[in-house]
C-alpha cells in the first residue's frame, strides 16, 4: 500500500472495530495455515446457512462444524495440553458434551411447539438461555493443604471453611419477581403442570447453598464480604449473616491487617500496618503499638517516605515554563463566549481544550454537540424566514444533510433523533408564532456575530469583537471576546431599540441559568456586553429550551410585558430593577475578568468546580483520579 492507502485502510479497520492495520500484519502468518485456509474457503457456505430463517438442525450443523470441522475446539485443547493442564481439557470435554445435549433438547422443544424455522440469532438466544442453567462438576485439586471448591457443586466437610467474597445481591443472589410474569401467575400455571421457578424457589435454593457452607465447617467458619465498593462507597451489610445469627463482625479496609505490628512477617507488612495506623487511627486506638509505629515511620526509605507523604501523585498545580506561556500568549488574547463557561469549571480543562486543542480520539457519533449544531442552523434559517411553518422541513433537511455524515444519518438511532428534532422544532415554531401575536417585541436578529467571520450569519454581524481589559495580575493586558448570539428580540421605546439576547438549548435551559447565577457561565452576560456594539440596549438574557419550550434567565422588570406573555412561568425568569440588572451583569463581568486572568497567568490549578470531572476528556492527562477529586487545596 501507499502511505495514503495505508492510512485509509487503517482508519477504516479501527472505525469498524476490526483492530488496527498493525494487528492485522501481526496475525497475517495465520493465513498460511492449512486449517485457516480451509475455514476461509468455508465461510461463504457457512454464511449462507445462517441467512434468513433456517431449520434448527441446519443451525446446529454450523455450530458443530465450527467446533469440529474447523478445529475451534481442538485449537483451545492444544494450548491446555501444552501447558500440562489436564483438568482444563477434561472440563472442556464436559462442556462440549453439555452443549451437544442442550442442542438436542432445544431441537425437541422447537419441534414440540411447531417451530420449523427461525433466524440464527433467535436460535442462539434460546440456546444461551438454556445453557445459563447448566453446570459441570469441577474436580479441584488441593494446594498446600487447602481444597478449593464451589458451593453449588457440593462441599466436603473440613475443619476450617472460608467463604470468600460474599456480596449482598450477588452471592447469595438477590431475588426479584419478573415484571411481566409475577409469582402469583407462575404458581397458578405450576398447578396446571408448568415448571416456572418462583422467587421463593430461588430464595430456598440460595438458602440451601449457604446452609451447605455452614454445615461443612467442623471447627470454624470464616465469611468475608466487601464493606466498600470500588469508589469507596459503603455497601449493604450482609443480611445472610443476620440469618445465620452472626452478630460480631469486624469491618476492615485495605491496609487494615489482622496482625499486630510486632508480629508482621516482613518489612512491607510492617510499613503497611504503621502507615494505616498513623493515618487512620488516634493514639488511644494505637495503644501499645505507638512506639513501633514511630520507629517504623522513622526508618522509611526516601521512596517509602514519598509514597507516605503522597508526593508520588500528580500535583494539583502546574506552572507553565515561560517559553510555553509566551508562545501561547496570542491564543489567550481571544476568548469565545461559548467557551467562557469552561473557565469557571476548570482552568486546566480550559487550557487543555481551548489553548492546546487536545481532543479524545473517538469514532464519529451523533452526539449532543452535533445535534445542537443542527438545531441552531435550522432555527437560524427559520427565524430569517419569519418562522414560516412551511419552511420547517427544508430548513431541517438542509442543516441535517450539511452537518450529519451520511454513514451516521442512516443509522436507526440517528433517524429517531431526527424525528424527535423535527417534532420539537414544529412545537417551538407554533409557540413562537402565537407569542408574536401577543407581544410588541419581535425577533430581529439571528446568529448575530461579533469578532467572527460574517459568512452565513446575520447581515448586521461585525468582524470586530469586544475588547475586555484584564486586571494587573493577568499575563496579558486585554483579551478580545467573540461569539454569535442565536437570536435577539427587539422592542423600540422613544425611537431607541432595547433587546433581549436568547440562546437556544437542545434540552432545557435551567442548568445553564443556574450556573449563570453562580458566576460559572458567562455566555449570556457576554452577549449583553455585545449588544451595544449594534446600537441595542440590553434588557435581558434568556435560555430557550427547544425540547421543553421553557425560558430561563433574567430580565429588567420594566420590560417584562414587552418580552414575556401571561402564559410564561415567570418563576423561571429573574426580574430585576434597572439598577439591579446593571449591577447583576457587572458582577459577572468582574468574575469573567478574574477567570481570564487566572487562565492567562500560566499557573493551572486542577480543582474542578463542584468536584465534577465525570464528563471531562482530559482526565487521563491531569490524572485527577490519582488523589481524588476535591481531596486537597490548590497548593497540595
Amino acid at each position: 500500500c501507499s502511505l495514503a492507502e495505508h492510512d485509509e485502510l487503517a482508519r477504516g479497520l479501527v472505525l469498524r472495530g476490526l483492530g488496527s492495520l498493525r494487528s492485522w500484519r501481526r496475525v497475517s502468518p495465520t493465513s498460511r495455515n492449512k486449517a485457516f485456509r480451509k475455514f476461509a474457503d468455508g465461510v461463504a457456505s457457512l454464511a449462507t446457512k445462517l441467512d434468513g430463517e433456517r431449520g434448527p438442525k441446519e443451525l446446529a450443523t454450523v455450530l458443530t462444524s465450527l467446533g469440529l470441522d474447523h478445529e475451534f475446539l481442538a485449537s483451545g485443547r492444544r494450548h491446555y495440553l501444552a501447558a500440562g493442564d489436564d483438568d482444563a481439557v477434561r472440563m472442556d470435554q464436559q462442556t462440549w458434551d453439555s452443549l451437544i445435549a442442550v442442542i438436542g433438547e432445544l431441537s425437541d422443544a422447537l419441534r414440540t411447539i411447531g417451530v420449523r424455522q427461525l433466524r440464527a440469532i433467535e436460535w442462539l438466544d434460546e440456546l444461551t438461555s438454556i445453557l445459563e442453567s447448566c453446570t459441570i462438576r469441577v474436580e479441584a485439586r488441593a494446594r498446600d493443604g487447602v481444597h478449593l471448591t464451589v458451593a453449588a457443586n457440593g462441599i466436603p466437610c473440613a475443619e476450617h471453611v472460608f467463604a470468600v467474597g460474599w456480596r449482598e445481591g450477588l452471592v447469595p443472589r438477590r431475588t426479584r419477581e419478573a415484571p411481566l410474569l409475577p409469582d402469583r401467575v407462575k404458581r397458578a400455571l405450576n398447578q396446571n403442570g408448568a415448571l416456572f421457578v418462583t422467587a421463593d424457589d430461588r430464595v430456598a435454593r440460595e438458602r440451601e447453598r449457604y446452609e451447605r457452607v455452614r454445615r461443612a465447617a467442623r471447627a470454624s467458619l470464616t465469611i468475608s464480604w466487601p464493606a466498600t465498593g470500588g469508589e469507596g462507597e459503603l455497601l449493604l451489610s450482609s443480611f445472610y449473616l443476620d440469618d445465620m445469627g452472626v452478630v460480631s463482625r469486624t469491618v476492615r479496609s485495605v491496609g487494615d491487617t489482622t496482625w499486630p505490628l510486632a508480629l508482621a512477617a516482613g518489612r512491607r507488612e510492617r510499613v503497611t500496618r504503621a502507615a494505616y495506623l498513623a493515618t487512620h487511627a488516634n493514639v488511644a486506638e494505637i495503644g501499645e503499638e505507638l512506639t513501633a509505629v514511630k520507629d517504623a515511620l522513622a526508618a522509611l526509605t526516601t521512596a517509602e517516605r514519598r509514597a507516605y507523604d503522597g508526593t508520588l501523585n500528580a500535583s494539583q498545580q502546574t506552572g507553565l515554563p515561560p517559553a510555553i506561556a509566551a508562545e501561547l500568549e496570542e491564543r489567550a488574547k481571544q476568548s469565545s463566549a461559548s467557551q467562557a463557561k469552561m473557565l469557571a469549571h476548570c482552568v486546566y480543562e480550559h487550557f487543555g481544550k481551548q489553548r492546546l486543542k487536545l481532543q479524545a480520539l473517538q469514532s464519529p457519533v451523533l452526539d449532543q454537540l452535533m445535534l445542537g449544531t443542527v438545531i441552531h442552523q435550522a432555527l437560524r434559517s427559520l427565524g430569517q424566514r419569519a418562522f414560516d411553518p412551511a419552511t420547517i422541513m427544508p430548513a431541517v433537511n438542509d442543516a441535517w444533510n450539511a452537518l450529519v455524515p451520511r454513514a451516521i444519518a442512516a443509522t436507526p438511532g440517528a433517524q429517531f433523533e431526527r424525528e424527535m428534532l423535527v417534532r420539537n422544532i414544529e412545537a417551538l415554531v407554533a409557540a413562537e408564532i402565537e407569542r408574536a401575536a401577543l407581544l410588541p417585541s419581535r425577533p430581529a436578529h439571528f446568529e448575530l456575530g461579533f469578532g467572527l467571520a460574517t459568512d452565513g450569519r446575520d447581515p448586521a454581524s461585525l468582524d470586530r469583537g469586544i475588547i475586555l481589559e484584564l486586571p494587573p495580575s493577568a499575563g496579558i493586558p486585554e483579551t478580545v471576546l467573540r461569539g454569535s448570539i442565536d437570536r435577539v428580540d427587539v422592542v423600540e421605546r422613544g425611537g431607541k431599540p432595547f433587546g433581549v439576547a436568547i440562546d437556544y438549548k437542545s434540552g432545557k435551559g435551567e442548568s445553564h441559568f443556574k450556573e449563570m447565577q453562580e458566576l460559572a457561565d458567562f455566555q449570556m452576560p457576554i452577549y449583553c456586553l455585545a449588544l451595544p456594539l449594534f446600537g441595542i440596549t440590553p434588557v435581558g438574557a434568556l435560555y430557550l429550551g427547544v425540547s421543553s419550550g421553557e425560558r430561563y434567565g433574567v430580565i429588567r422588570s420594566d420590560f417584562t410585558d414587552d418580552f414575556l406573555t401571561d402564559a410564561d412561568d415567570r418563576r423561571r425568569i429573574k426580574r430585576l430593577e434597572p439598577d439591579a440588572f446593571a449591577e447583576y451583569m457587572e458582577t459577572r463581568y468582574q468574575a469573567l475578568r478574574s477567570e481570564l486572568a487566572r487562565a492567562s497567568s500560566g499557573v493551572l490549578t486542577i480543582k474542578p468546580r463542584e468536584d465534577t470531572c465525570g464528563y471531562c476528556d482530559l482526565r487521563p492527562v491531569c490524572r485527577i483520579g490519582t488523589f481524588g477529586v476535591g481531596s486537597g487545596t490548590g497548593g497540595e
